[in-house]
């Protein structure tokens, strides 16, 4: 008799599997239950979305961890998505954002990332009003000055010319004259956050003046329709889609060739690569 017994099923021969095999199936089905505890989780505390949405995002989110880490992101990767995929093109702004959504944390969690896309995919007025607020409150004392408003706004401006400054400070100006009007800053130089959730509830369109707090719809909307869009994929296809993003966006750009012109005689001309 072998020391691996045999057994027919169904006209059939079936091997019975070896530890290591039994091992790696309860661990998958282990990491399967708890996703989809997470994905009730989820639809619970954001009942405003579209539950297979969140399901997504989520797959979506954990593609981007950074290896042999407990769900961490660091901000090369969170630089890098708030570019590509929602259009942020101020490097002040993602980093403050950045650190406003880890906390007192070293680095932002797959939780904290969760929330911050919620936000951007809620239309929940609310949500984005406190979100934009604390993102200009950097001293978390529920007031914003105009300083505060000034300091990121002056790197977020539409500029024509990024020599001419005085042209770019006259552009901050007319828009901080805006947003003192129209927020009714007080005459000491600051808004309350009651009184600025009570504007942006009563003039949303104010969110288009406070830079680049919010993702570029449609920059967004392509993300979504492309990697995650619930009509299109499932949790699962988006984890094997994207399941190596981050190597892919995070890689060193290959070296290229210098490049070749072919004129009309039959000679090549090699431009020297400018370092």
């Amino acid at each position: 008799m072998n020391a691996m017994s045999v057994k027919r099923k169904g006209g059939s021969l079936s091997f019975p599997k070896s530890a290591s095999t039994r091992q790696d199936t309860n661990t998958l089905k282990s990491k399967q239950l708890a996703l989809k505890r997470r994905f009730s989780k989820l639809r619970k505390r954001f009942p405003d979305l579209e539950p297979r949405l969140l399901e997504n995002l989520l797959c979506y989110a954990l593609t981007l961890v950074v290896p042999g880490t407990e769900e961490l992101l660091d901000t090369k990767i969170f630089m890098a998505e708030m570019n590509l995929s929602f259009g942020f093109t101020n490097s002040d702004f993602i980093l403050r954002i950045y650190n406003m959504t880890r906390g007192k944390h070293e680095y932002v969690t797959v939780d904290d990332y969760m929330l911050l896309l919620t936000i951007f995919y809620s239309n929940d007025l609310n949500r984005k009003a406190e979100y934009t607020f604390d993102v200009y409150d950097v001293d978390s004392d529920n007031i914003i000055s105009t300083a505060e408003f000034a300091r990121y706004l002056r790197g977020g401006m539409p500029i024509s010319d990024p020599d001419d400054r005085e042209a770019n400070e006259e552009t901050l100006r007319e828009v901080m004259d805006i947003l003192t009007n129209v927020m009714g800053i007080n005459d000491k130089g600051y808004i309350h956050k009651d009184h600025y959730m009570k504007v942006v509830r009563d003039k949303p369109e104010i969110l288009e003046f406070l830079g680049q707090t919010l993702p570029s719809v449609y920059v967004q909307r392509h993300f979504t329709e492309t990697y995650i869009s619930p009509q299109r994929f499932s949790p699962d296809q988006v984890s094997r889609y994207l399941r190596s993003r981050r190597h892919y966006i995070l890689q060193e750009p290959k070296e290229q060739k210098p490049k070749q012109l072919l004129g009309l005689y039959p000679i090549e001309i090699i431009y020297p690569r400018i370092e």
